[in-house]
């Protein structure tokens, strides 16, 4: 079903202007940070969801431009959690509305779609030299996770509604 839903041209708009929108409505406060920094290599955290044209290279203008990696990023986790809804609610993919867009993103956070878990392995002397032991496991939460979540579930319904 998730292909089914990437693949519909009202959803692909509306992921779209989602982008769009936060890109430029982040450009005035990023600005701002950089000119608080004086360096544009305080956007660098950011560079999932945009990327400087001017490379980071010039404290005096910044250009930012959508990443094309945040919609794969879309597709790959929110989409899917979309989907689950609509099965949840024993319906098709052509019945998809912003009722069911806005459930999915929530339902993507309620899932910590934007964590990650992270192992540490370590080499133990009475392991062979090709094997490594698993010491820990570390979760890391996307600085971004509430805001954009938040934005998503605002935003991504909206413009559903707005390309009908």
């Amino acid at each position: 079903m998730t292909a089914e839903l990437v693949a519909m041209p009202r959803l692909q708009s509306a992921l779209l202007a989602v982008q769009l929108h936060l890109t430029a409505s982040s450009a005035e406060p990023l600005a701002r940070l950089v000119a608080g920094f004086g360096t544009p290599r305080v956007l660098l955290p950011f560079t999932e969801a945009f990327v400087d044209r001017f490379n980071y290279s010039s404290p005096a203008r910044i250009g930012l431009c959508p990443n094309p990696k945040l919609i794969t990023v879309l597709c790959n986790n929110v989409v899917p959690a979309i989907a689950g809804e609509l099965l949840r609610r024993e319906a098709q993919a052509t019945e998809l509305d912003s009722d069911s867009i806005q459930a999915g993103v929530i339902a993507a956070r309620r899932r910590h779609i934007y964590e990650i878990m992270i192992a540490l392995f370590n080499r133990a002397d009475t392991l062979p030299p090709d094997m490594v032991a698993l010491s820990s496991f570390s979760r890391r939460v996307c600085p971004a996770a509430v805001p954009f979540s938040a934005f998503l579930e605002e935003w991504l319904p909206y413009y559903f509604d707005q390309f009908s």
